[in-house]
């Protein structure tokens, strides 16, 4: 048997939908405050477990014996941490790696910032040198799962190197292309608006991308650019900049918005532009790739390597996003588009993704 510990994140629901099966022998325990829950949707599936409650933890953790292994989907809370302080060595630990447990790390994270990012990061540091604005997993404690579960090949070796020399990988991922896009599969983007960054984190580098935006002439396109989750001097600062920079053509989402309607914001766009150098926004990529836009990626990230190598057809930020060409901001050709998505179904169809997730069963339970 294997246990899945889960939290109140997007995710959450897609690992129910891929491990809920009779074969798969898995356990859910969410590990929340279901009176402060945004994103989990699947309470029928789950064992609820407070983490303020003693007494639930410690009978969480007498419980962990029983199975061969548990998986953590993603290492970001105190919970976590008292766990695998305590854990049963006869137990293994498979880890999904999300990338902020590795790159948020205080001698790593400026590593993955461009430098007007890294300039304001270390302005908001000074000023709140005696205030804690998030909580940061021990890295000591990262060396303790004995799986790096992950999709993308360079984030294992980037963990490896890093992190944990003795850890494995094996491939995993979230989502198919047909789960991720839900009703949208058939549909292409028809609108002509821009879409940057994912959330409110300084990896995003949004200074740079407004400022090289501001750069190319859009008429009254709106940029639209997701802020509803990460931290809040962030999303003040992009809300300062952008709204200095494109006035009311920027579109911020401010709020938590189920799946279609989040894809519905993409179909409204062309361009997609994710100018971060750590692993971050994959869904976002894939799905902005399947419905048409044009995605820029930075040069230097590992998401324009790993987009690079399976084969699909991605623009450089440094290179091809400038004033003097003509096509920086225009649709994606038709044959591009369906030659992408042909890329995506071979790296991310539901068949592909079932095995992928067949063996990484196999391989936890043995």
């Amino acid at each position: 048997m294997i246990l899945h510990l889960l939290f109140d994140e997007k995710f959450s629901d897609y690992v129910i939908e891929q491990f809920q099966k009779p074969e798969m022998q898995s356990d859910f325990v969410l590990v929340s405050n279901t009176n402060q829950m945004r994103y989990f949707t699947r309470l029928d599936a789950v064992y609820i477990i407070n983490p303020n409650k003693v007494d639930e933890m410690d009978q969480l953790l007498k419980n962990i014996s029983n199975y061969n292994s548990v998986v953590f989907h993603g290492l970001f809370h105190p919970w976590q941490e008292w766990l695998l302080n305590h854990w049963p060595e006869n137990v293994k630990i498979a880890w999904v790696c999300w990338g902020g447990e590795v790159y948020g790390q205080p001698d790593m994270r400026t590593k993955f910032l461009k430098p007007f990012s890294k300039l304001l990061y270390y302005l908001h540091s000074i000023r709140h040198h005696q205030k804690k604005d998030e909580y940061i997993f021990p890295k000591l404690l990262l060396n303790k799962p004995d799986y790096c579960l992950t999709s993308i090949e360079a984030e294992y070796e980037y963990v490896k190197k890093h992190i944990n020399n003795n850890i494995k990988h094996l491939r995993y991922s979230y989502y198919s292309i047909d789960e991720t896009l839900g009703g949208l599969k058939e549909c292409r983007c028809s609108g002509n608006n821009i879409f940057i960054g994912n959330s409110a984190t300084i990896e995003n580098n949004h200074v740079e991308t407004l400022l090289t935006l501001s750069r190319l002439k859009f008429g009254n396109r709106k940029v639209v650019i997701p802020l509803s989750y990460g931290t809040s001097w962030v999303r003040n600062m992009c809300l300062t900049i952008g709204y200095k920079l494109f006035g009311e053509r920027l579109e911020p989402l401010l709020n938590f918005m189920p799946r279609d309607q989040y894809n519905a914001q993409m179909l409204d766009c062309c361009v997609m532009i994710q100018n971060h150098l750590r692993e971050q926004a994959h869904g976002n990529i894939v799905t902005g790739l399947w419905l048409g836009m044009r995605v820029y990626l930075s040069e230097r990230g590992i998401d324009y390597q790993r987009f690079k190598l399976i084969g699909c057809k991605v623009y450089s930020i440094e290179k091809d996003l400038k004033p003097n060409n003509a096509d920086a901001l225009l649709p994606m050709s038709e044959e591009d588009v369906n030659y992408n998505r042909q890329i995506l179904i071979n790296n991310y169809g539901k068949n592909y993704m079932s095995q992928v997730i067949s063996k990484t069963f196999n391989v936890l339970n043995e």
